[in-house]
C-alpha cells in the first residue's frame, strides 16, 4: 500500500496539462463536483494521476471558504486515491480536474462522498480504456 500523501508531483499545475484537460471536454458530475479528465499517455507526466481542485469565486465569495473546500477535497482524495492510482499505473496517465459546483460550503462527509463517487467512475473509465487498448 502506498503512502497517503499528496505531493507536488501528483498536482496538476503545468499550463500545458491544464489546457489538455479542459480542451478534452470529457467529464461527468459527481455532486458537489464536476469532474473533467483527459488521458495523458503521450505526455510527460510526473505521476500516474495528476489532480487539480478548483472552487470558483462565483460559488464562494470569501477566499477562506474556497480554501476550506479545497482543503477538504484534497484530504478526501488523499485518503481514497489508492485504487485509482493502481489502475492508472497499469495502463496510462490521467489528468483530472475537480470543479466545485455546490452552493455554499459542503460538509466534509458530502465532499468525501462526491470524491469517492468520482474516483469510482474514473477507475471504471481507466479499466474500460485499458480493455479497449488490449483489443486493438
Amino acid at each position: 500500500m502506498s503512502k497517503a500523501t499528496f505531493p507536488k508531483s501528483q498536482r496538476l499545475y503545468l499550463n500545458s496539462h491544464k489546457e489538455r484537460v479542459f480542451s478534452s471536454r470529457t467529464g461527468f458530475v459527481a455532486y458537489p463536483f464536476k469532474v473533467v479528465y483527459a488521458c495523458g499517455k503521450e505526455m510527460d507526466m510526473l505521476a500516474p494521476v495528476e489532480l487539480l481542485v478548483s472552487v470558483p469565486k462565483k460559488r464562494l465569495k470569501h477566499a477562506v471558504d474556497r480554501n476550506l473546500v479545497k482543503r477538504r477535497t484534497k484530504e478526501a482524495y488523499r485518503l481514497h486515491k489508492n485504487e485509482l492510482l493502481a489502475q492508472a499505473e497499469k495502463s496510462f496517465g490521467l489528468l483530472v480536474a475537480f470543479l466545485y459546483i455546490g452552493d455554499g460550503i459542503s460538509s466534509y462527509s458530502a465532499i468525501e462522498q462526491g470524491v469517492k463517487k468520482a474516483l469510482r467512475k474514473l477507475t471504471e473509465v481507466c479499466r474500460s480504456l485499458e480493455r479497449k487498448e488490449e483489443t486493438e
